[in-house]
This record gives C-alpha cells, structure tokens and sequence, in this order.
C-alpha cells in the first residue's frame, strides 16, 4: 500500500479543459486555480514576462506567449510546469519573487500568497516592484478573504498606479504601474526558540515561532540518542529539527518542496557550525533510490493552500518508509485526528509515544 500511495503522489494527471498537468501537492489541485479563467480574460501581455501565479505553469501554457520565465518556490510546482511549457521555449526560475533579476520584465502576473502571513506578501510585493522595468505592469491575484484589500495599500507604497480590474469569487486582480523611488528589501525574520537564535525567510511555514505540533514532539522525543546516526529531517520548515538533530552529533539531510524552507535551515545550520545537508525537494525526489537512513523525523503537512489533502503526508510515510535503513525508526508527529495507522502497519512495529488534546507523536520501525 505505501508503494502504491508514493506512486500516486508522483502521477501527473491531465485536467480538463485545458489538458494540461497537475499532480498532488500543487495548490488547488485536483483543479485548476480557481482565477485562472480571470487572469486569461484580463491581462495583457508584454514580453519579457514573469509567471509568478503559482499554477505550475498553467497560466503561462495558456497565456499565448511562447517564451518567459516562470518563477516558482516549490520543487512540485517547478517540474510540472516543465512538463505544461515543454513545448515552449520558457525559462525556469527556483526563486522568490525578491531574489530574482532585478528590472528585467515588461509585465509581471503574480499570486500573492496571502495564506502565508503579511510578511510574505510584503516580500512579494517588494520583489514585483524590484523585476518590473522602469515602464513595466504588474498583476496581482489576492483572495479577499486572505487580505487582498489590506495589500492594495502596501501596492501603493511602491507604484503610483494601483487599479482592481476584475473582480470574481472573492478574487481580486490589481493592476499597477509607475515604479515610486523606494527602497525594497526583505530580511528574514529573526526569533528565538528552545534556546535558539533562528532566522526564517517570509511566510516560510511557523517562521517566527515554535508551532504546537513540533513543540509537543521536541519534548517527548529524546535528541540525544541521535548521536552519530544518519537521520533525515523530512519537510524541514525553518530546519528546528534538522539543527536539533545535527547539534546531538547526528548526520543530517534536511529536505523541504519550498526552497525558502531550505535557505532558512541551510542559513541556521551555518549560523551553529552545522553541516547540514539541505536538499529542495518534492518529498524524497531528490534522494537516491538507494540511500537509508537510521531515523526519519517530520511533521508532515496536510495542508495545502489552506485545504486538507491527504497525498502528501501519505506520501511522506510511504518515502519514510522507503529510506530506513532495516530496523530504523520514523518519528512523527500529526494532529490527533488525523488517522495515519493503518498506514504504518507495513512498518515491523509501531507505537503511539504520546499524546495531549491536539496531538500525537508516532514511532514506526522499518
């Protein structure tokens, strides 16, 4: 079964009408983004041109360009876009909006990512006005039940034009132009937690605090019996267990499908001295078919864009279970009702190491 539910997770599935991919893990899927059609009918292109919807290539297959950048986080998002554009002669962008080329596009069309904080929109809107040329136009995609009206006025910091042209399902689409003389730089955020001096890059997820999920695995999982083991941080987030792991004398890899994840641990690993090894990646793509480890650590995420989708986590045991070594162990942690059991029954043994109101921590022997 959790071979079947890792093949699964990697299937691309053409989706009608357009006839294009979207696979598990992608925002919105099994559909298409719920704007798409808004974006196609209201915005007016101007090569060069930057993708930033986070459609995996969606909209720009259907945006009658043959050519542009599209700009992606996410490992998962990025391959399926390579598979929508193969046709066309588009470039592949594994960025933020901020850490792009500056000044370079004549129109940027970008999603802001609302469901992950006013930090992160900041950083976009920033980043859009940084690629933009001097005589560039700019899209804005916002849901107004995500802030869409509150980042209107951040638009307005740096644009002297800021129009809604369409408005649909609660969606909203900004156009702006006029590039203001404005500084736009984004920092990563820095907190502390346990005791750790940390840094996250915007809306990386819990950045700028301990979530109760991991807090509740941290203190009942003993670190110390990490020492000289090769353990895998599975969705690494701002890389808390990566670094508690390295720091007990583990070997670590670290992965996560959002590159600003990776750059926030590979960033915290460097602030302790740690050679953590940090991989972007779509769960375990980026491991070798052959490569085990002693222990597997997560807190698989089983939200996307804000929905509960199950593949994912699914996917995260199947890979756990792919990647243990014979007798190795995988430690979790999920939201009590969530019912991840059955699944761990391929595993020799499992147990449940604790548990309160919300949570449970799971401990599975390969």
């Amino acid at each position: 079964m959790l071979h079947q539910l890792h093949e699964d997770y990697f299937q691309l599935q053409r989706i009608a009408p357009f006839d294009l991919y979207l696979k598990p893990g992608i925002e919105h899927f099994p559909d298409y983004h719920p704007a798409l059609d808004l974006l196609i009918k209201r915005v007016r292109l101007d090569a060069p041109f930057l993708d930033a919807t986070g459609t995996a290539g969606v909209y720009a297959a259907l945006s009658g360009l043959e050519e542009g950048v599209v700009q992606e986080t996410s490992a998962n998002a990025l391959a399926v876009a390579r598979r929508n554009l193969e046709a066309k002669a588009y470039a592949y962008l594994a960025a933020a909006l901020w850490q792009g080329p500056p000044g370079r596009f004549k129109t940027v069309v970008a999603t802001l990512s609302g469901d992950k904080g006013n930090a992160r929109v900041e950083a976009e809107i920033a980043g859009i006005y940084q690629a933009l040329c001097a005589d560039g136009t700019a899209y804005t995609l916002g849901h107004k039940d995500q802030g869409a009206k509150r980042y209107e006025s951040y638009l307005e910091r740096y644009f002297d034009k800021v129009k809604i042209i369409a408005k649909d399902k609660g969606w909203r689409l900004v156009q702006v132009s006029g590039k203001r003389e404005q500084e736009a730089k984004v920092n990563r955020l820095a907190f502390e937690v346990l005791g750790l001096k940390l840094e996250a890059e915007p809306g990386v997820y819990a950045a700028g605090k301990l979530d109760p999920g991991t807090a509740f695995m941290v203190s009942t999982y003993d670190f110390s019996q990490l020492a000289s083991k090769r353990v895998l941080d599975l969705g690494c987030g701002y890389g808390l267990l990566a670094i508690k792991a390295a720091l007990s004398g583990a070997e670590v890899t670290a992965i996560d499908d959002d590159l600003l994840a990776v750059h926030s641990t590979y960033h915290n690993a460097k602030t302790f001295g740690l050679d953590i090894r940090c991989l972007h990646s779509d769960v375990d793509v980026e491991l070798k078919s052959n490569e085990h480890f002693d222990v597997v650590l997560s807190n698989p995420p089983f939200h996307v864009a804000k929905q509960v989708r199950l593949e994912l986590p699914h996917a995260f045991i199947a890979a756990a279970f792919k990647h243990l070594k014979i007798g190795g162990e995988f430690v979790f942690v999920a939201n009590k009702a969530l019912d991840y059991e059955p699944l761990l029954a391929e595993f020799s043994y499992w147990e449940m190491l604790a548990s309160n109101h919300a949570f449970k921590v799971l401990r599975a022997i390969r």
